[in-house]
């Protein structure tokens, strides 16, 4: 039966004013939530996107718009192959109409009819996982099927580009030879040294910075993302230095003191990531920049929201100098990553974050029988699903790191040495064991 959707909902999209299309984009995006629930894990970005507070932005429905590809694009990933030729149209038909839509009125008329696709095709996918499921039956079968069917796919998709030998001569090359008694992971330094590169990483050149061999190919684009969550906790934590996060007594005093302070500290790192354009999925096109004045500026807000002037205008001229030194070390500090502060924190972060990963969650003794599939975070092209051998009960603890102290950001660090565990290291090891082993 065809969704219906409230002619209310048209008007309020295509009215000129933003505070009247959150509203409705809200439950729209509740709605795509919705759909993608039983298919992503709570954490996973697109839902946490949805889930979250709009972000600011002039035009409210272009985000709108970029939500529901995302989420069409994640169906396309999760769905059965059958239904892959109606998803690919329906994406073809929403990126068509909206590159002629020359009107608000004409723009939201299409994103609604894409939210009623988007809503459809989820139900129809939820209908075929239920006769999926019944079909097989016991779920460990099902992720066991995952877990070999994704590992016999990865090896014949590399093997028919590479040669056993190139494979493993790569890898030698990359990794080096591991000394005796050394960790089983003594890869991680050259791998953690190429996440905090700002180069981006490659399958391509040998001696580029970026460079990773064959075995890491099809993880390439978990290592981007990793990459660039990695330079954005150290730009944060870098701008986060001039303006440092309160204490927790003092979070609570400014709460019960000033709401919306309390608000605007809490939001800082977050808005940071955002500027900068860390997540695909919490990014927006029309805030994400590239110009270090706009994400400075962020800094010197927070510490004029400290920082008030007298009221008499007594000391105007040395706030306005305090003003000017906060924003030029805001910029040179997004401009230049030779940075001191950002070199010193990026050591931190290294050594904290290998620490954390030498030591594997999965008993050497435990089953190879995957206990949870784990949809792994994308670019904006796609997903890429694969299925976890971490038990569903060893979950990575809140990783601190000084520097990093910000609630936000030490939940962004702990999930960045998840998802690296996870869908990268320990998938490489079950997937490449015979080549990345030390002995």
């Amino acid at each position: 039966m065809p969704l219906l959707i409230p002619r209310q909902a048209y008007d309020q999209l295509s009215s000129p004013e933003p505070q009247l299309q959150l509203p409705r984009l809200k439950t729209f995006y509740g709605d795509l939530h919705d759909a993608l629930r039983p298919f992503l894990r709570p954490e996973h970005p697109l839902l946490v996107a949805l889930s979250s507070p709009l972000s600011p932005t002039s035009n409210p429905l272009r985000s709108g718009i970029r939500y529901l590809r995302a989420s069409l694009v994640a169906m396309r990933t999760l769905c059965a192959p059958v239904r892959d030729e109606l998803i690919d149209a329906t994406l073809q038909r929403l990126d068509t109409e909206m590159e002629v839509a020359s009107t608000r009125e004409e723009l939201a008329r299409e994103y609604v009819d894409g939210i009623k696709s988007a809503l459809e095709i989820g139900e129809i996918m939820q209908q075929d996982f239920h006769d999926f499921m019944a079909k097989y039956g016991d779920e460990r079968r099902v992720r066991s099927m995952f877990q070999q069917s994704g590992k016999e796919a990865e090896r014949e998709a590399i093997s028919c580009v590479f040669s056993p030998t190139k494979i493993v001569e790569q890898w030698k090359k990359w990794a080096g030879v591991p000394e005796v008694g050394a960790s089983p992971r003594w890869w991680l330094e050259r791998l953690l040294s190429v996440l905090s590169k700002v180069e981006p990483v490659t399958t391509q050149i040998d001696d580029h910075p970026g460079y990773i061999p064959p075995v890491l190919a099809l993880c390439r684009l978990d290592l981007m993302e990793m990459q660039n969550a990695f330079q954005g906790l150290v730009l944060c934590a870098s701008l986060r230095t001039l303006v440092p996060a309160l204490p927790a007594s003092r979070r609570t005093q400014l709460q019960a003191r000033d709401p919306e302070a309390a608000k605007a500290e809490e939001a800082f790192s977050q808005r940071i990531w955002t500027l900068l354009g860390v997540d695909p999925f919490t990014t927006n096109v029309d805030t994400s920049t590239e110009d270090p004045l706009s994400i400075a500026e962020e800094v010197v807000q927070l510490w004029k929201l400290r920082n008030p002037p007298s009221e008499d205008g007594s000391e105007a001229g040395s706030f306005a100098t305090k003003e000017i030194s906060i924003r030029e070390m805001a910029i040179r500090m997004i401009n230049e990553p030779e940075h001191p502060v950002r070199k010193l924190l990026t050591r931190r972060l290294l050594k904290a974050v290998e620490e954390r990963l030498q030591t594997p969650l999965l008993p050497p003794e435990a089953s190879s029988s995957p206990t949870k599939l784990e949809s792994g975070r994308a670019t904006q092209s796609g997903f890429r699903l694969k299925p976890s051998r971490v038990p569903v009960d060893l979950e990575d603890p809140p990783l601190a790191v000084q520097g990093f102290d910000d609630p936000f950001l030490r939940d962004q660090t702990t999930a960045m040495v998840k998802h690296l565990r996870r869908n990268v290291i320990d998938w490489v090891e079950f997937v490449w064991s015979d080549v990345v082993s030390n002995t």
